[in-house]
């Protein structure tokens, strides 16, 4: 198909009109008409996505003389962002900005699962002391009041096939920030013998002095029992800290991997899940006046 000189200058035209209003940052005075210029054929909503394109592409500029100061040495974060805008139109602006927050979330996600990789190294130990501790498993049963206070109820219970006669076992709240809210160990040592097979009630009273640090819990108002703490915001962990099993001692507390770093380590899978849900587009991003 042979196109028309006239036929040429239609698509043209028509690719151009597409195209929309460019910047013009040659200096700033021309950047403030061009761009409000612009923003006049802009809806409501392509206004607020202006507004974080142009706030990412000055972040972008930022972070790029704080990384390579030479090469934008005399320049001001203004005139780096002028210069990156200038002859764009909406669209292009959008896809820049877009661009670098994509390009910044796999960098970041990237880094964070470096991190991790490292803590797993760490964290293999743990994993192996944890197994044997589970040989006595523990269970969280409910909150609910005894004596006109809250007690957490578990049980522990030898899945193995060897009888334990020295262990201990620790029952933790906390708050979902990682706050502690009660914190109960128990030790036993040659008094009773746990058969294979055999459940261990236990319990741990949460004190009016934890319940008056964690005021904003509203205990008094909460529904008892509770058999889902986290409805209330609460974690409660359930487990054998030091077990005995064939003369050989498992001593949690010895391991080099201690709460903090679980938590870390949590915090670190949480925050690449949450990077990986990102698309890194404008519209997941909430734009404050």
């Amino acid at each position: 198909m042979k196109l028309t000189p006239l036929f040429c200058l239609i698509i043209l035209l028509f690719l151009s009109s597409c195209s929309g209003k460019r910047l013009n940052s040659s200096s700033p005075e021309k950047f403030k008409v061009s761009a409000e210029q612009m923003k006049k054929e802009l809806s409501s909503k392509e206004k607020d996505k202006y507004e974080k394109a142009m706030r990412v592409i000055l972040l972008s500029a930022m972070r790029d003389k704080f990384n390579q100061p030479d090469q934008f040495e005399g320049k001001s974060f203004d005139q780096m962002m002028l210069d990156r805008v200038d002859g764009k139109t909406f669209n292009e602006l959008v896809e820049m900005a877009e661009t670098h927050l994509q390009l910044t979330n796999s960098v970041k996600q990237a880094e964070l699962e470096k991190e991790l990789a490292a803590m797993k190294k760490s964290k293999a130990g743990y994993d192996a002391l944890k197994k044997k501790l589970d040989l006595l498993k523990g269970r969280f049963i409910k909150i609910d009041l005894k004596d006109g206070h809250p007690f957490i109820f578990a049980d522990f219970k030898n899945v193995s096939t060897k009888m334990f006669d020295q262990y201990s076992y620790s029952i933790v709240a906390r708050t979902d920030s990682g706050e502690v809210i009660t914190s109960a160990s128990r030790s036993f040592s040659g008094v009773g013998t746990v058969m294979p097979g055999d459940v261990l009630q236990a319990d741990a009273e949460i004190s009016d002095f934890s319940m008056s640090e964690t005021p904003e819990m509203n205990w008094s108002s909460m529904k008892y029992p509770i058999t889902d703490p986290e409805k209330y915001h609460i974690k409660v962990e359930v487990y054998a800290d030091e077990l005995t099993v064939d003369d050989i001692r498992y001593d949690l507390a010895k391991s080099e991997w201690k709460d903090r770093d679980q938590q870390a380590y949590e915090q670190l899978e949480k925050q690449i899940m949450e990077l990986k849900n990102t698309k890194g587009t404008l519209d997941e991003l909430e734009l404050t006046h």
